[in-house]
C-alpha cells in the first residue's frame, strides 16, 4: 500500500484506540498519520487538518490541552478554507479547539467556538441528530463553568432528550451511563478555573527529512463581558 493509505490505517487505529480509552497509543498512531501526510501532502491539505484535529483532541483528553491549541487552530484554519464556514468538518474542528481551551480553564474562549459549532451543526443536521450530543455536552460544561447554570441545565436536558430519541431504551447500560453523566454534570458546583500558564510552547512537526513546520499562533483570548 502507499504511504497515504498507511496513514489512513494509522488514523483508523488511532480512532479505535481513542474509543477504547487508550489515549497514549491513539496519539502515537495519529502522530504517525500526521507525519506521513505532512511528508507527502501540502501542509494546508484537508487530510493534514484531519490528523492535526485528532492529535489535538487526544492531547486534551490526556490533560494536555495547552499543547493541542496550536494544532487545533491550524486544523480549523485549514478546514475553514477547504470546506467553508458552514461545513460539519469545520464545526468539528471548532469543537476540538474549544475543548482544548476549556480543558485549561479558558472557558470564555471556548464558549464562542461551541456556539458557532452548534449553529453549523443545527443547519447541517436535524435538530435532534445524534451528532449534536457530544457538542451539547461540552457546551453545557462550558456554560456551567462560566456561571450560566440555568442555560447549562437546559442544554444537558436537551442532550439527554436527543439521546433517548435516537437510542431509546434498547441499550439500558448505555442509557443509564448517559443519564448518570448528565446528572453528575448538572449537580457539579462551579470550580475555580485553572489558569493557563504564560509559557505556551508551540509544537513543531518533526519529519524524517530536513524540513520542519512550525505553527505560529497569535492568541489574544476572550474575557467575560
Amino acid at each position: 500500500c502507499t504511504i497515504l493509505e498507511l496513514a489512513s490505517s494509522y488514523t483508523q487505529l488511532g480512532c479505535t484506540l481513542f474509543g477504547l480509552g487508550d489515549f497514549s497509543k491513539a496519539f502515537n498512531f495519529h502522530k504517525k498519520a500526521l507525519v506521513a501526510r505532512v511528508e507527502h501532502l501540502d501542509f494546508h491539505h484537508s487530510l493534514v487538518s484531519e490528523s492535526l484535529n485528532y492529535c489535538a483532541d487526544v492531547l486534551q483528553s490526556m490533560g494536555n490541552g495547552k499543547d493541542g491549541i496550536a494544532l487545533g487552530m491550524h486544523a480549523a484554519n485549514i478546514r475553514k478554507t477547504a470546506f467553508g464556514t458552514f461545513h460539519p468538518a469545520y464545526a468539528h474542528a471548532l469543537s476540538v479547539l474549544g475543548s482544548c481551551y476549556h480543558s485549561i480553564g479558558r472557558s470564555y474562549d471556548a464558549l464562542e467556538l461551541l456556539e458557532e459549532c452548534l449553529d453549523i451543526c443545527e443547519v447541517a443536521f436535524s435538530m435532534s441528530h445524534a451528532n449534536l450530543i457530544p457538542n451539547l455536552m461540552l457546551y453545557g460544561s462550558i456554560l456551567r463553568v462560566t456561571g450560566n447554570l440555568h442555560k447549562s441545565r437546559s442544554v444537558y436536558k436537551r442532550a439527554l432528550t436527543i439521546h433517548k430519541k435516537n437510542f431509546g431504551d434498547g441499550n439500558e447500560k448505555q442509557r443509564k451511563g448517559m443519564e448518570d453523566l448528565l446528572l453528575d454534570e448538572m449537580i457539579l458546583i462551579t470550580n475555580p478555573k485553572m489558569k493557563a500558564p504564560l509559557d505556551m510552547p508551540i509544537p513543531s512537526i518533526q519529519l524524517e527529512s530536513e524540513k520542519e513546520h512550525l505553527l505560529i499562533c497569535v492568541d489574544f483570548g476572550s474575557r467575560p463581558s
